[in-house]
C-alpha cells in the first residue's frame, strides 16, 4: 500500500493518468492495410498529341506550345515585333 501511495502521489503517475494515448488493440492485418492505401497511389496523367503542332498536351485543354484547341487559335503564341524589342533593351 505504501508504495501504491507513493506512485499515486508522484508527477509521472498524474502525467500517465491525464494524458493517455490511443493503442491499437490488435495488429492491422495486410488486407486491411492494403484496403486502407487503395488510393494512395499515383495517378496517371492523360496526355494526348495535339493535332496541330504535335506536341503532348492534356486532353481537353489548350496547346501550351501552339495555343490551339479543337483546331481553333485560342491563345496568340506568336511573338510580336515588341515583345523582342523589349527583351533586346534589357
Amino acid at each position: 500500500m505504501l508504495f501504491f501511495e507513493i506512485l499515486c502521489t508522484s508527477q509521472d503517475y498524474y502525467f500517465k493518468e491525464r494524458y493517455k494515448v490511443a493503442v491499437p488493440k490488435r495488429k492491422t492485418t495486410p488486407s486491411r492495410r492494403g484496403k486502407r492505401r487503395s488510393h494512395h497511389s499515383p495517378f496517371a496523367v492523360n496526355s494526348v498529341e495535339c493535332p496541330n503542332c504535335g506536341e503532348f498536351k492534356l486532353a481537353h485543354h489548350v496547346c501550351n506550345a501552339c495555343g490551339y484547341y479543337n483546331k481553333k487559335e485560342i491563345v496568340d503564341k506568336t511573338e510580336s515585333s515588341e515583345d523582342s524589342d523589349l527583351d533586346t533593351e534589357k
